[in-house]
């Protein structure tokens, strides 16, 4: 295994050595206010390769497509066609991720060379990440809307089957926030990547059930004032802020929890096996 995330041509972190470290929780909001602008630039680059599927959404709508009103063959070919154009979001999440990683670890960041670089070293193994989570997580939806409406009429089995499906939406999500580590900086295979990824969601339980409270209450905290406002007024500050910082709000979140443990595991060892 190979490490992608350093780069022997750039200098090391740009703060004082002697310096006293800060406390994590300070320290993260201490670098996320210093580097606000370059978090909502990246994620406006990262918006640009959902900026495909956005377009188009508007277009199937203006056109019919309601899944509200029952399944037609127009608006399964409309699905086809919105799988098609979030292609270029995978390999956009690891870039942003990237980038992110650098900022919460206080290195030297080269914006737009970073960001494109990673693109493109992670396009194949982003795309699978992107799509797999994709399919997991709507099959948990489908299942837990399922199991939700069996246990509301007194099936208890349903009742135990709608527990594990939340049990299996946490883990596949804590899971997801290390891939979204790990994919941009190490030069590994996939699917020993994707296991560790289910190891760490239970090795760093503590950490992890902190990460997942943050990002949901943040979440959480935005669709409460959403629901105070006009339903249209609701979708275009949500596409607002999705230009501007949510999706990058959210992983620097991640980022910043999740790297120590993947450190401490997967690179530190690897630097001790060989060496360097």
């Amino acid at each position: 295994m190979a490490l992608k995330i350093f780069n022997p041509t750039r200098t090391g972190k740009g703060v004082d050595k002697n310096q006293p470290e800060k406390k994590r929780f300070f320290l993260f909001f201490d670098l996320f206010f210093r580097k606000f602008w370059n978090i909502c630039l990246v994620n406006l680059m990262f918006f640009v390769t959902l900026l495909p599927f956005v377009i188009l959404f508007f277009v199937s709508v203006y056109n019919g497509f309601d899944l509200t009103n029952g399944f037609h063959l127009n608006d399964l070919v409309w699905i086809g066609v919105f799988l098609v154009a979030l292609i270029p979001v995978g390999p956009g999440l690891c870039a942003m991720c990237q980038v992110l990683n650098n900022y919460a670890l206080q290195r030297p960041v080269f914006l737009k060379d970073d960001f494109l670089e990673t693109f493109k070293n992670s396009f194949r193994q982003g795309i699978l990440m992107f799509y797999m989570y994709l399919a997991i997580f709507a099959a948990l939806a489908a299942a837990f809307t399922y199991y939700l409406d069996q246990a509301s009429q007194g099936n208890t089995f349903m009742t135990v089957m709608l527990v594990f499906c939340l049990f299996f939406m946490f883990v596949f999500y804590l899971s997801f926030c290390y891939m979204l580590t790990m994919v941009p900086i190490l030069d590994q295979k996939y699917w020993p990547m994707f296991k560790n990824s289910i190891i760490f969601a239970f090795a760093g339980l503590k950490t992890n059930i902190f990460t997942f409270l943050f990002t949901i209450g943040v979440t959480a905290l935005l669709l409460a004032a959403f629901l105070t406002v006009d339903l249209g007024i609701t979708f275009l500050v949500f596409l607002f802020l999705t230009a501007c910082i949510y999706p990058a709000l959210m992983c620097f979140i991640i980022l910043f929890n999740s790297y120590k443990l993947v450190d401490k595991y997967v690179i530190a060892p690897y630097y001790e096996q060989t060496e360097q």
